[in-house]
């Protein structure tokens, strides 16, 4: 993002403003010498300039503030500035004689400074322009999710429609991500920002609105704000709700920015706010959002989203980006996000003085203090009860716990429990978890502890494993809860000295890998890599949950992150497993060669059993290498002719040697063996490829009739049978929506490969043939199969 600084001067001073603009250069400046073109009036120069300028720069001099044009310069950029669209005004007096009584109201609440100094004022503009520039670089980095999470909120039929809430700790990025999702999702570039401050009622937040205007006669205003006051409740609700009709409708949109006035310091809320809310909630295309530092209490009925801290991915990219002149290791920034806690000023900051004294340990501890200065001085501010501290200092050593268990913990009512619990979520410290369990939040945990730590030793390890023990007892066969109890309670018995069998940890990670194992089984990778997580922070060297979460990175086309991991495992896993698991990711991400080397490297290092030449079997036939893939899909199925996998890859393989009636009985005895959505799909595509579209839309639909979550695979198929077997292409259609909405990016090829053939059955063949050109060099084997199928009809949009 280019940011520019519009320079406003009166010609007398261009001595003083000349190098100031050569310094910035004409990229990050407006100044008339350099940008202002011929032929062109010197208002609309004005008007462009800025415009296009995020800064507005004030130079003052003796006779600055008498002339007409830089009138007309403070005029507009006022219009802006308070609409949101200018960033910074900077105010430099360069001469003695300016009379400060003649600089406009708006622009004595804005800090000036005094200095004839060049280098100074360009330093300091400079410096704005590289802090704007920067804070545009982070806004939407590492928000992938919640861009994600906006869009399902805007589909929720269930909650309110219009007004969103935006929760989250102050610095986390509420108000960015905001103007970022009007701009990008709802088209509307211009945000204004209104605080609700305590005390503000409906009347008052719209004249702050209007406010934000340059109000021609302020007594008229003053006028309509005491008629106004005479209204009843509703008519003062209905004026705001104009108030905010009139702004959406100039493509401009309000931003409320709670400041204790909506959700208050007792932990009420303002009702009077709420209803108009409720009313803007039932106009057409009228969105509001709401920015607050507590988590509401009413987002069973409005849409709301609490933006919580960047991954330690994210903040990786965007700390790389900040810091791109220095010279900083992958591991010296590591280090460095590990302190940040995924938040952004704390990154900003951090990249500040990378950029200017680079890396060192020195460094690392000040990026600390000063982290844990800015939330000491926040918890400070909120003057947490004694209770409150009391249970923060349970969470950092027990986490996540429920309100039963701190209850019976403190010995304290659970109705006074969640009193405090509710407080601490409000101002952003705890996070809910798993439902009904509650932790400290992530960006300040390092800061709570570090406050608090001289308290830990107040814990009771002793009575806390009671609780647990006896929370494991009355949890039943609740797999997931059971293992995060027994974890809690093994770390209590460890801190309160109490003898443990280790052979229950092992028991412990044992349960966990069963689980991520079944969540894999079960095409839920997210799950499959979470309890895989678990077991290695127990045990670092675990090869089985390195394999899994692998693999589920794999199966998620996180191929980066799967590489990773692989060179991770590599420390200490076996050669034929790591080759394997190259190999496996080769696969995946088409590089069909490199895969059959790795494979081969596997079986040479001792790797045994079915799975690799059912892999090598799929290698081949993807090659193509028909006899090969045979040869391998035989000696699997030798090996194991009851898994419905290796069934599937053999019958294929018969399939592409010629041998059909085989491979239509190992097709039927898959289904004789398990009757599934994946077997009936594996069903529907050997029919599909053999022209027997009638039996290929029959298997489909039995699969998605049965699939909890239908794949990507089996809405393709689903779509391709819809287009072939019934004309349907409106069927074809509202899958095809569907394959975008939910799985995105994945495998863009084949999707294309999809829209190719609706456009052909829509006889739309200009739109066709523009999918062909960028896809009919694809080696994708379904991509193949579709224009391979195409050809043998004539239907190629050639």
């Amino acid at each position: 993002m280019l940011v520019k600084a519009f320079l406003s001067h009166h010609s007398a001073d261009k001595d003083i403003v000349r190098p100031i603009a050569d310094n910035l250069t004409r990229l990050q400046c407006y100044f008339d010498e350099q940008s202002f073109e011929s032929g062109v009036t010197f208002d609309e120069s004005i008007q462009a300039g800025l415009s296009d300028s995020l800064i507005f720069v004030l130079i003052i001099g003796k006779e600055t503030l008498g002339r007409e044009y830089v009138k007309k310069e403070i005029s507009l950029a006022k219009e802006l500035y308070q609409k949101s669209l200018l960033r910074t005004v900077l105010t430099f007096i360069i001469s003695d004689d300016v009379d400060l009584t003649q600089i406009p109201t708006w622009m004595k609440k804005i800090k000036y400074e005094i200095s004839t100094d060049v280098s100074y004022i360009t330093r300091s503009i400079q410096s704005k322009i590289d802090s704007i520039s920067t804070s545009a670089n982070s806004a939407i980095i590492g928000r992938d999710a919640d861009s994600s999470d906006f869009e399902a909120l805007t589909l929720d039929k269930n909650k309110k429609n219009n007004v969103y809430f935006f929760s989250g700790l102050s610095g986390i990025g509420r108000k960015t991500f905001s103007k970022h999702i009007l701009k990008t999702k709802l088209s509307l570039p211009i945000a204004l920002i209104v605080d609700i401050k305590p005390g503000d009622g409906p009347l008052e937040v719209a004249f702050n609105i209007r406010d934000k205007y340059d109000i021609e006669s302020k007594e008229d205003e003053k006028l309509l704000y005491i008629a106004m006051c005479s209204k009843n409740m509703d008519e003062k609700n209905d004026f705001l709700i104009a108030v905010i009709k009139s702004a959406v409708s100039r493509r401009e949109a309000i931003i409320l920015d709670d400041q204790g006035g909506l959700f208050k310091i007792d932990g009420t809320t303002n009702e009077d706010i709420i209803k108009v809310l409720n009313k803007v909630s039932l106009e057409k295309n009228l969105p509001v959002f709401v920015v607050t530092k507590r988590t509401p209490s009413i987002d069973l009925r409005f849409k709301h989203l609490h933006l919580r801290a960047l991954t330690q991915i994210a903040s990786k990219i965007l700390l790389t980006q900040l810091t791109q002149k220095a010279e900083s290791s992958a591991e010296d920034l590591d280090t460095i996000v590990n302190v940040c806690n995924g938040y952004p000023p704390s990154i900003q900051y951090s990249a500040e003085l990378i950029e200017r004294y680079g890396v060192d340990k020195a460094l690392i501890e000040k990026i600390k203090k000063s982290s844990f200065s800015i939330f000491a001085d926040y918890l400070n501010d909120l003057q947490i009860t004694d209770e409150a501290k009391q249970l923060l200092v349970l969470l950092i050593r027990y986490s996540p716990l429920s309100i039963a268990m701190i209850s019976e913990y403190m010995r304290s009512e659970a109705g006074k429990v969640f009193d405090i619990v509710s407080n601490l979520i409000d101002n952003s410290i705890l996070e809910v978890v798993h439902g009904n369990f509650y932790e400290i939040s992530k960006p300040i945990e390092y800061n709570v502890t570090k406050l608090l730590e001289g308290e830990i030793n107040t814990l009771d390890h002793a009575r806390m494993a009671a609780v647990l023990q006896g929370v494991l007892e009355r949890c039943g066969n609740q797999i997931k809860l059971r293992l995060l109890f027994e974890r809690l309670l093994t770390r209590s018995k460890l801190f309160s000295n109490v003898k443990y069998n280790k052979a229950d940890m092992f028991s412990f990670t044992s349960d966990i890998l069963r689980m991520a194992q079944d969540e894999y089984n079960d095409k839920e990778y997210k799950k499959a890599i979470e309890y895989s997580e678990i077991v290695i922070n127990e045990d670092a060297n675990s090869s089985e949950a390195f394999e899994i979460i692998i693999k589920s990175h794999i199966h998620d086309d996180n191929f980066k992150t799967a590489e990773e991991y692989i060179e991770r495992y590599k420390k200490f896993g076996r050669p034929q497993s790591i080759h394997f698991l190259e190999g496996f990711l080769s696969r995946y991400d088409n590089k069909i060669d490199l895969a059959i080397k790795s494979y081969n490297f596997a079986l040479e290092n001792g790797y045994r059993g079915a799975s690799i030449h059912r892999e090598l079997a799929q290698c081949y036939i993807l090659l193509p290498n028909d006899n090969l893939a045979l040869k391998h899909a035989q000696i699997a199925y030798e090996m194991n002719d009851n898994n419905i996998f290796i069934l599937d890859i053999y019958a294929n393989a018969l399939s592409r040697t010629g041998q059909q009636d085989a491979a239509r009985g190992v097709i039927e005895k898959m289904l004789k063996i398990q009757e599934s959505d994946f077997t009936l799909l594996r069903a529907s595509v050997f029919e599909f490829a053999r022209s027997n579209y009638s039996a290929a839309y029959s298997f489909v639909m039995r699969a998605v009739k049965i699939a909890q979550k239908p794949t990507f695979e089996l809405c393709f198929q689903a779509a391709m049978c819809c287009l072939e077997h019934q004309d349907d292409i409106s069927g074809a259609r509202d899958i095809y929506k569907q394959i975008t909405e939910k799985f995105k990016n994945k495998r863009p090829d084949v999707q294309s490969a999809l829209l190719m053939r609706i456009y052909i059955a829509e006889k739309n063949s200009e739109a066709a043939k523009l999918i062909y050109n960028k896809i009919k060099n694809s080696s994708t084997l379904t991509v193949v199969n579709v224009i391979r199928n195409l050809s043998s009809r004539n239907l190629l949009p050639l």
